[in-house]
């Protein structure tokens, strides 16, 4: 064989040994862009751990506002960073729940959900509370536990079939009336519900600021009345980020044993 023959039969090897030689110098280097799926552990600062690792590190979000827990596509790029392209399943279901009942027979003063991305679009709230009193007070709810930022409230509904109408200004949100149950007999049905809808949670309308919902609440106090309350609006006049709900009832009462609130976000 020809030293020419010899050649052109071993090239194509000695070619692509060499070619895999350094493509995998180039991975152990860090030389090389890699895609790969990783979990988002922090939001601010975005941090996220890489599948197959144990750490969280640091990202640059392409997408916008990221949330814990969402399931991410991420480019890395030595020496620039990592930067998260895409996301799995964005939108198309709740990306945060959170479920609180209180379980403690002496109840609680308080529900906190702390933990609930900035970057959710949407937030909603659905809760069913009593007291561990008798007669009948009102639900109230803070953003951010901020108790010195303005809250508005208008609300339009029934009160035991009398129409009502109400406009507030105070130091956290009217959410409904809650009845209590140790005045009343051990069958007794009374119970408070409702549901809130904050639909601008990340803040996208309003010019940088406020955070409005709308919702309903219900209350059924067997011995004294029914109250009702729809078609409200309701307004927290404060700047974003918003990354928290706590529910308390009025004069420092506790909410009862059984007491349930349950948050959902979508991205």
């Amino acid at each position: 064989m020809q030293p020419e023959q010899e050649l052109e039969q071993i090239a194509p090897e000695l070619i692509g040994s060499g070619a895999q030689a350094v493509v995998e110098n180039a991975k152990r280097l860090g030389l090389t862009w890699t895609i790969t799926l990783a979990t988002v552990t922090s939001a601010n600062p975005v941090e996220a751990i890489v599948d197959g690792d144990t750490a969280a590190i640091g990202m640059t979000s392409m997408i916008g506002n990221v949330f814990i827990g969402q399931r991410v596509y991420v480019i890395q790029v030595p020496p620039s960073g990592n930067f998260i392209a895409g996301a799995i399943g964005s939108g198309t279901k709740a990306a945060y729940t959170s479920y609180q009942e209180i379980t403690d027979s002496a109840g609680v003063s308080q529900i906190n959900f702390t933990d609930i991305p900035a970057g959710m679009k949407r937030v909603s709230v659905y809760w069913s509370a009593k007291y561990t009193s008798g007669g009948a007070v009102s639900l109230r709810c803070r953003v951010n536990n901020d108790s010195v930022g303005a809250y508005l409230t208008e609300l339009v509904g029934m009160n035991n079939g009398v129409a009502t109408y109400e406009a507030l200004v105070s130091s956290a949100f009217y959410c409904g009336v809650i009845p209590g149950f140790q005045a009343f007999p051990a069958s007794s049905k009374d119970i408070g519900s409702g549901v809130m809808h904050f639909t601008n949670w990340s803040n996208t309308l309003g010019g940088g600021r406020a955070l409005s919902w709308n919702g309903a609440g219900h209350s059924w106090v067997q011995t004294v009345n029914v109250y009702v309350r729809s078609g409200g609006g309701h307004l927290y006049d404060v700047s974003p980020p918003y990354t928290s709900l706590n529910f308390f009832s009025d004069s420092g009462t506790v909410l009862a044993q059984g007491s349930n609130f349950y948050v959902e976000g979508y991205a």
